[in-house]
């Protein structure tokens, strides 16, 4: 590729990489405020039934608490693996189009016991 399409490819693995990170740390910190905030126990009269695993504690949160943080923790990570594979395709040696040049196989020097050493007998 040429640079310019390079410099293309890193801009908009970029434009998709930090807004995927900046979403995922908003939707840990809002993960956090629920385990801080939300009941541990079911409050049917707040309509807080779905339950919420976080940190290995269960809370309960509303049906549009919970569709709204999924909606949020999934478009981040959609968005910053969209970044990622864009990433991947422009610093990848392993690129559609390249080869990884292959290096000789040298084998480990092989190493002589002490004399005198006592081996195990294996049969």
């Amino acid at each position: 590729m040429n640079s310019a399409k390079l410099a293309t490819l890193k801009f908009f693995a970029l434009l998709f990489l930090l807004p995927g990170l900046a979403g995922l740390i908003v939707s840990a910190m809002v993960s956090t405020h629920y385990l801080n905030t939300l009941p541990r126990y079911p409050a049917i009269e707040q309509s807080r039934v779905i339950p919420r695993g976080i940190e290995g504690v269960t809370v309960y949160q509303t049906p549009q608490e919970d569709r709204t943080l999924n909606m949020m923790e999934y478009s981040s990570v959609g968005v910053f693996l969209v970044g990622l594979v864009l990433g991947l395709v422009n610093g990848s040696p392993v690129a559609v189009g390249r080869e990884l040049p292959l290096s000789p196989r040298t084998d480990p020097p092989q190493v002589e016991p002490p004399h005198g050493a006592c081996l195990p007998n294996l049969m």
